[in-house]
Formats: structure tokens, C-alpha cells, sequence
């Protein structure tokens, strides 16, 4: 029989078992006549299956130049239950068995592959547990002090020690940094290809359109007050701080924001984001922030990789299947509908949208449309006169601390009752205009100053009458995907 031995050590330390031990306690399972290859990674993890002696055993075994492999313990082969099965499978469909020296079991027998099962399930609870206490940890250190957690510098800053915990402070390309914002949210007309040039010719900084995107796009440079934990609240992200502590004095850091556990980064659902305080103060306001966000939103630059078709129309980039998320495109000079995880990543997907038509999705989203921006003016509308009532009651105590005013100046011996008078107004009248300052009215709303520069109107949006070009203006801010069923129906998720 020809036998693979299999060894890996992720770090040298003295109490894990060595690369020498571990070949030889699986050389005791070696029959006389067994022709041995070893196989061994050193300083490698075994939470993913990026090992280069692993790779090669992989190969000898789908060459058919290995019958068994052998190793010391379960965990050597993979701490990730999804990979062991994937090699486990491929072994299988090769036939090739396992077997483990520690455990004493073997894949040949019912009981040995029960057991594997068992302790392969045992082995990924035990990484998730470890792996869930550190970042337990590291989000509980950041809610306690609000520490810079590491990794590159941001653009801007330095990092600092601020009671003998790691910080950033401000640094000569800060004022940069505010350029950016302030040019970016005031002036339309200004691109990131734009501000690079500026950055170079102003500021002799050398910056790539991306960077200066993710400049844009981050919130550690931002004064964290009420309106910005709104803003990533309607996005369901989740917070480490209470909402009273957003007072606009500390920066806003967001951790968890891709998933780095394979080879490709992915960004995650805003859902698993997780935002906490930082110890350094913002130098942007979260207003300029939110509109920076607004334009970034419609930059064809960095729209997603399914981009805008003729083919689709107002839709293009946004039908999504529903089975498995991944994009619907049109095919064919008939216009038949299909997934790409169907027809393209052969296997992933199963769905089929036969007879399902463009004209009927539209007309499906032109219903949704129409009801969403119904019920936006209706609140608009109503929140105008809320607005009207409180700046005519402002309007009143003014005129009224002004007759107070003259009064107390007549009549010297009421000065005194007046002036109480006065201060009770003063009161009242700043107390409104609080209300005012803090209201988050829909009329003052993103969506609505975007509705007014995309659509060009003074009324309400009869979505019908828009042009195709207005209608997926409006589409790419509004909405984040169109979920489509083989049925024909849809779920349209609103950003």
C-alpha cells in the first residue's frame, strides 16, 4: 500500500508537538510492506488549506499515487469543518482512506468515520469559540477606551499614545483631508479624478482616485453626533456605544466590515458591521459626511461590478436572483432572463426564469416606485407644516421678548417682574429652537434633496412619466437590489 504521512506545526513553541515527533507516532502504523512519502508544513494554519506540502499530497492522491494517508491528529489535516469535508470528499472519490495516530480510528471502518465526523465538529467548535472570545475582546477594549485597533495609519493622522493606549492624532495632510470633504459635498461638478489633480497641483500629494473614494467613505474622520448614528442606524449596523454618547466630540471607528476568511475579501452585510466611539475627535461634520456619502452613491466609478446594460434599461445592475443572489442579465435576441450562478458558474444556481418578461418586472417596480414616493410626500407634507407651526411660534415669543423688552425699559419699578418674564420666554423660545436645529425631517432628508437635483421638480413623482434615464437616476440612489422569483414576482430592498 502506498501511504501519505501528513505533518503540519503552525509556530514553533514548546508545548506543541513537533513536525519529527508527529511523523514518527504515524510511523507506527506502517505495515512492513508499505512504500512511505512524508508530507510536512511548517509555520502553516490549519484554518484554511493554503499549505504547499498539503497542495502536493492533494495532487499525488488525484494522480492515484496514494492508497492511505496518515496524521498524527485530526486538527493537522484542517481546524475548518467545511475544508476537512472537502478533502475528506476528495479522498473518498479517490479512494483513498485516512487515518488518525492519536485517535486511533480509521475512515475504513463505520465506527472511524463516525468519529471523525464527531471530532471534526468538535475541532470547528472549538476554532469558532476562540475565535469569537478575541473579538469579544477587541470590541470590548474599543466600547471601554475607544483605542485605535490597528492596522495602516489613516490618510491624515498619526498614530499616538493617549494614556498609554494607542490613538491617532492629526497630522500635516489633515487640512487635505478637510479639502476633500468640503470641495466633494458643495461642488456637483466635482470628480475624484478631479481631486486627485488637486490633491497633486495644491498639496504636491501624489493619490489614486480609489484612495481618495475610501477617504470619503470613512468614518474615523467624522464628528459622530446624532445624525450620523441615525444615518448608519437606518443601515442596521450594529453599535458598541449607547446613542446618548454620539455628541459629536469623538470620531466614529467601523470594525467587521469584510470577511477575510478566504482568499478573496468580501465585503460584508452593513447588518454585521459593528461601530464604536473613537478616542480621537472628528474633523468633518457629519452632514458634509452624509451628502459626500449621497454623491458617492451615484458615482458610476464604483457602481457595482454589474453595470449599467441598454439591455435592462432603468433595471440594469439591479435584479438580483432570489434563489441565490447572484445577478439576472438578459441573453438572446428574444430577451430570455437568466442567472448567472445558472449560467455562468455552472451548478450554483437551478433557478429558471422561463416566461418571466422585462416589461412585467417594470411594470411591478413601477407600482412599488409609485407607492414609495406617495408615501414619502405625504410625510413630507405633513412635516412642512409641522415646520411652519414651529418657526411661526419662534416668530411670536421674538415679538413678544421684543414688547417685554420696551416695556421694561418705561417702567423702572416693573423692570424687575419683566425680567422674569423675559428669561421664562428666553426659554421657551430656545427650547424651540433646539426642536429645530435637532428635527430629522424628511424634507432635509438625503433622498429628498436627491429626488429634487435627479428629478428636477417642485411637486409630487408620477414615476410613469419619468424618462428612462430619470428612472434609473433615481433607482441606482433608492434602491439596493430587486430580488426576482422564478415566478415572476419580486422583493425590491430599499438602500
Amino acid at each position: 500500500m502506498r501511504v501519505a504521512i501528513y505533518a503540519r506545526q503552525s509556530v514553533d513553541k514548546q508545548d506543541s508537538v513537533s513536525i519529527d515527533t508527529q511523523i514518527d507516532e504515524c510511523k507506527r502504523l506502517i505495515r512492513t510492506n508499505d512504500v512511505t512519502e512524508i508530507y510536512s508544513d511548517q509555520g502553516f494554519s490549519g484554518k484554511n488549506t493554503e499549505r504547499p506540502d498539503f497542495k502536493r499530497m492533494l495532487d499525488d492522491i488525484e494522480y492515484g499515487i496514494i492508497d492511505k494517508v496518515i496524521v498524527y491528529k485530526l486538527d493537522r489535516l484542517s481546524r475548518n469543518i467545511v475544508d476537512f469535508y472537502n478533502v475528506y470528499d476528495f479522498m473518498k472519490k479517490h479512494k483513498c482512506s485516512f487515518e488518525s495516530a492519536l485517535e486511533k480510528f480509521d475512515t475504513s471502518s463505520e465506527t472511524g468515520e463516525f468519529l471523525l465526523n464527531i471530532l471534526a465538529s468538535f475541532a470547528h467548535m472549538e476554532r469558532q469559540s476562540i475565535a469569537q472570545r478575541v473579538k469579544d475582546s477587541y470590541y470590548y477594549r474599543a466600547k471601554t477606551d475607544g483605542r485605535w485597533l490597528g492596522g495602516k495609519e489613516p490618510f491624515g493622522f498619526t498614530r499616538c499614545k493617549i494614556n498609554n493606549l494607542s490613538s491617532l492624532q492629526p497630522n500635516e495632510n489633515i487640512n487635505l483631508v478637510i479639502e476633500l470633504y468640503s470641495k466633494y459635498s458643495e461642488d456637483t461638478n466635482t470628480s475624484l479624478h478631479q481631486l486627485v489633480k488637486y490633491a497633486l497641483d495644491y498639496y504636491s500629494v501624489k493619490m489614486s482616485a480609489t484612495q481618495i473614494k475610501n477617504i470619503l467613505s470613512n468614518p474615523l474622520y467624522v464628528k459622530a453626533d446624532k445624525k450620523l448614528y441615525d444615518y448608519y442606524k437606518l443601515q442596521k449596523v450594529q453599535f458598541v456605544n449607547d446613542e446618548s454618547e454620539f455628541d459629536g466630540s469623538r470620531a466614529l471607528q467601523i470594525v467587521n466590515k469584510t470577511d477575510q476568511s478566504n482568499k478573496k475579501k468580501v465585503f460584508n452585510d452593513t447588518s454585521l458591521w459593528v461601530a464604536y466611539l473613537a478616542s480621537w475627535k472628528g474633523v468633518v461634520d457629519s452632514r458634509t459626511f452624509i451628502v459626500v456619502q449621497e454623491r458617492l452613491s451615484q458615482n458610476k466609478s464604483y457602481a457595482t461590478s454589474n453595470k449599467p446594460t441598454n439591455k435592462m434599461l432603468e433595471l440594469s445592475g439591479l435584479i438580483k436572483c432570489a434563489k441565490c443572489g447572484h445577478t439576472v442579465k438578459m441573453k438572446g435576441k428574444y430577451g430570455s432572463l437568466s442567472c448567472i450562478g445558472r449560467s455562468e458558474y455552472r451548478g450554483y444556481c437551478n433557478a429558471s426564469f422561463k416566461g418571466v418578461k422585462l416589461a412585467n418586472i417594470q411594470e411591478l417596480v413601477a407600482v412599488e416606485m409609485q407607492h414609495y414616493f406617495d408615501t414619502f410626500y405625504s410625510k413630507v407634507q405633513a412635516e412642512e407644516q409641522a415646520k411652519e407651526t414651529i418657526r411661526q411660534q419662534i416668530n411670536t415669543i421674538k415679538k413678544e421678548i421684543d414688547l417685554l423688552l420696551d416695556f421694561s425699559l418705561k417702567d423702572e419699578l416693573l423692570r424687575d417682574a419683566t425680567l422674569d418674564k423675559i428669561r421664562l420666554k428666553q426659554e421657551e423660545l430656545t427650547k424651540l429652537q433646539l426642536e429645530w436645529a435637532n428635527g430629522v425631517f424628511d424634507t432635509d432628508k438625503i433622498e429628498n434633496r436627491v429626488l429634487h437635483s435627479s428629478v428636477k421638480f417642485d411637486g409630487e413623482v408620477q414615476y410613469n412619466e419619468l424618462s428612462t434615464e430619470q428612472k434609473q437616476s433615481l433607482l441606482r440612489i433608492l434602491v439596493k437590489r430587486i430580488l426576482l422569483n422564478e415566478d415572476g414576482s419580486i422583493q425590491i430592498e430599499m438602500n
